[in-house]
């Protein structure tokens, strides 16, 4: 087998587990943008149980929901330059992955690039849900924990995602 060859069945290797994980990261069941979608009304559509529908369930006011498609705003501003960043990032890695040139620092230092804006986006899908949780009542959080507490077990028993893993996105 040619040198070539190998790399990129190795680059393949490493690129396909990583992509997964990367898609499944930023459709987690904490995506601001759905959850204010759900909040608003608007269609938003959820694959599975997502925390859009706990905002259905937990019976928001107006006032909540103005407020919570405010802070969506404010969370879009933010996290769109970062997704995008993370996107180039990544077809930086695949494409350093393919080619002969880069160093395995290189490579480690482009990786570390997108985990580091993994992590900023983490922190900014929590602050977005603890904003939101200031927007509930204490029984609306309540019912929120006992919801998500029923979406992990459901992700336990491999229900989690709904449609995501058996049927692919639409």
């Amino acid at each position: 087998m040619t040198l070539r060859r190998s790399l990129l069945i190795t680059a393949a290797a490493i690129l396909v587990p990583m992509g997964s994980a990367f898609a499944l990261t930023e459709t987690q069941f904490n995506s601001p943008n759905l959850i204010a979608q759900r909040a608003a009304g608007n269609g938003g559509r959820s694959q599975g149980f997502q925390e859009g529908r706990w905002l259905e369930q937990i019976d928001l006011s107006a006032e909540q929901t103005e407020r919570i498609q405010a802070i969506r705003e404010e969370t879009k501003q933010t996290m769109e330059p970062l997704r995008e960043q993370l996107r180039q990032e990544r077809d930086m890695l695949q494409s350093q992955m393919a080619g002969d040139r880069a160093t395995d620092e290189q490579l480690r230092a482009q990786h570390q690039k997108i985990q580091d804006l993994h992590q900023q986006l983490g922190v900014e899908r929590f602050e977005t849900m603890l904003a939101i949780r200031q927007v509930l009542t204490s029984e609306q959080r309540a019912e929120m924990a006992e919801l998500m507490e029923q979406r992990r077990e459901q992700r336990r028993q491999g229900q989690g995602y709904g449609g995501r893993f058996g049927g692919g996105r639409n």
